[in-house]
């Protein structure tokens, strides 16, 4: 008799998944080299990849959408869910409030359901 397959691996994941802040922006992330305890990213900026050390404070997964497959295969309870975001005012307030928030850290949420 054969086996039914329940779940897929039909997850929408980037070619490039994972990306890395370097100077300024957020750029893909081609491969990681882990060497001597040393993690070095090779960042794709404009066709060229390069390679650089950066904390992994400032490496993620690529955000994206998720899809029915993401809610049915891999949300299950007590599973971690994190979210970055960064703090936005509201729009009530002055223009030297919001200067002051240019230059804020981004915001980390973890909600876990057990």
């Amino acid at each position: 008799m054969k086996r039914k397959v329940i779940h897929q691996d039909t997850h929408q994941f980037d070619p490039l998944p994972f990306e890395a802040y370097w100077c300024g922006s957020w750029l893909p992330v081609e491969r990681l080299r882990i060497r001597n305890g040393v993690v070095s990213m090779f960042i794709v900026n404009k066709e060229e990849t390069t390679e650089e050390n950066i904390p992994m404070s400032d490496f993620r997964i690529r955000s994206r959408k998720a899809n029915l497959a993401d809610c049915t295969c891999l949300l299950r309870p007590g599973i971690d869910v994190c979210v970055n975001a960064i703090y936005q005012p509201p729009d009530e307030e002055s223009d030297n409030e919001e200067s002051d928030n240019e230059d804020s850290e981004p915001v980390s949420l973890v909600f876990s359901q057990m």
